[in-house]
């Protein structure tokens, strides 16, 4: 979750670039469990791009479909399926090119796998 240092990292190698220059860095970030819900994995995706400094991301995961025990600070809004269609609105309009979700068991990952648009 450090995008900020990350969106440096981004800024430094796009300053130093020429036409020998590798290729742009894949970049994916994560949605903390804490903003699930589709306003607020919307929300966090904006401040993501913000503090990255892209206007676009190769990929969002979801880290995880629910909160734990302390890993949240304060209640989601909502559920991870809620955020997954955010997710699909952001990869319509290309703002996010892969979306996926990390630490599923078998039944969510049959869920998932009904879903629109499939990780």
């Amino acid at each position: 979750y450090r995008e900020d240092e990350v969106g440096d990292a981004l800024r430094d190698f796009h300053a130093s670039s020429s036409s020998s220059a590798p290729p742009p860095p894949f970049v994916q970030t994560k949605i903390h469990p804490e903003d699930l819900g589709y306003s607020a994995t919307k929300r966090a995706v904006l401040v993501s791009l913000e503090r990255l400094g892209v206007s676009r991301l190769d990929a969002v995961l979801l880290h995880k479909p629910r909160c734990w025990e302390g890993a949240c600070r304060k209640t989601p809004e909502g559920t991870w399926q809620e955020s997954w269609v955010a997710l699909e609105e952001l990869f319509d309009e290309g703002i996010v090119s892969a979306i996926g979700l990390c630490d599923v068991d078998e039944g969510l990952l049959e869920e998932l796998l009904r879903q629109r648009v499939m990780p």
